[in-house]
C-alpha cells in the first residue's frame, strides 16, 4: 500500500476513535498543522474582526470593503509566511449579506484574487440570515498546502538580523488604509517569501514587534537582543501592517533593493 493512503488511512482511524491526533496535527503560533501524507501539510490560519465597519455600534466606522480586506489578509499573510500556498478562503459574517456582507466580501475577493487565485473556486462562507445586527463581526479561516520541506518555521539561525518591513499601525490610535506604502499586504509578504535568502517570516499582530521577536526566537531555540530603531516595539500591528524576517545581515542592502516597503532592523537571534 502506498505510504500516503496508509498515513491517511491512520489518521482516518485515530479520528473515528477519537484517538491520539497528535502525530497529525501540531499548533505553531497561531497555525494549525495538519499533516495528510508523508509529504504535504496544511496549514491553517484565522483571524476574526469585530466592531469596526458601518453599523450603529460599530466603535470604529470603516468602509466596508477595507473591513474585508483587513480581515482576509491575516490569515492569508500568515499561511504565506509558512511557506504554504493559500487553496480554501473561508468567511463567517456576522451581518446580512445585503449591503454590509457584500461589501466585506467585495474586500476579501480582492486580496483572493490579487494572489492570482480563483475568488469564485476557493471562497466560501456563510452571512446572518434571521437577526438584525447591530454591529459587524466575521471571522476569516484560510487553509494553505505546502510541502513538509519547504515550511518555513523555526529556521532562523543565531546570528540572523531581525528586520521589520513596514511599520505597525492599529486603530484608533494610528488609523490608516490599506494601500499605504508602509502597509504590508498578502502579495508583498509573498514576495518577501520568495527572497532565497530570507530565513523566516513572521506577521506583527496586536502584541506588536517586540512580542513577536520573542515568538520567532523561541521557535529557532534562540534568544533576539533589541537594537534601536525607528519602529514602534510595542504599538499593535492590527491586521499585519507588518512583517519579521530574519536574514543574515550582508543581506540587508538587498533586501531594501528588493522591497519596495520600508526595512529596518529591530534586533538579532542569539544562541541561548
Amino acid at each position: 500500500m502506498h505510504a500516503a493512503q496508509r498515513l491517511l488511512d491512520q489518521f482516518y482511524a485515530a479520528v473515528k476513535t477519537k484517538g491520539d491526533l497528535q502525530p497529525f496535527i501540531r499548533r505553531v503560533r497561531d497555525l494549525v498543522l495538519l499533516r495528510v501524507s508523508e509529504d504535504y501539510v496544511f496549514v491553517i490560519a484565522c483571524d476574526s474582526n469585530a466592531s469596526i465597519g458601518q453599523k450603529e455600534h460599530d466603535y470604529h466606522k470603516r468602509d466596508y470593503k477595507e473591513v474585508g480586506r483587513c480581515a482576509s489578509k491575516v490569515p492569508l499573510m500568515e499561511v504565506i509566511a509558512a511557506g504554504a500556498y493559500p487553496i480554501v478562503v473561508i468567511d463567517n459574517l456576522c451581518v446580512e449579506m445585503e449591503p454590509s456582507g457584500r461589501g466585506i466580501l467585495e474586500g476579501i475577493r480582492f486580496e483572493v484574487e490579487r494572489l492570482g487565485l480563483d475568488a469564485d473556486l476557493v471562497i466560501t462562507g456563510s452571512t446572518e440570515k434571521n437577526m438584525v445586527t447591530t454591529q459587524t463581526g466575521l471571522g476569516v479561516t484560510v487553509i494553505g498546502l505546502a510541502r513538509h520541506d519547504e515550511l518555513k518555521i523555526g529556521v532562523s539561525q543565531p546570528g540572523d538580523l531581525i528586520v521589520c518591513v513596514g511599520f505597525p499601525k492599529s486603530a484608533p490610535t494610528k488609523p490608516f488604509f490599506e494601500g499605504e506604502p508602509d502597509i504590508m499586504d498578502p502579495p508583498s509578504t509573498r514576495k518577501l517569501r520568495k527572497c532565497d535568502f530570507v530565513h523566516e517570516v513572521i506577521p506583527v499582530g496586536s502584541g506588536g514587534v517586540r512580542y513577536e521577536m520573542g515568538v520567532l526566537a523561541e521557535e529557532s531555540g534562540c534568544s533576539f537582543v533589541e537594537v534601536e530603531s525607528i519602529v514602534d516595539m510595542t504599538h499593535s500591528a492590527g491586521p499585519s501592517t507588518c512583517v519579521l524576517a530574519t536574514i543574515p545581515e550582508q543581506f540587508l542592502s538587498v533586501l531594501r533593493e528588493r522591497m519596495t516597503h520600508p526595512v529596518n532592523p529591530v534586533g538579532y537571534l542569539v544562541a541561548k
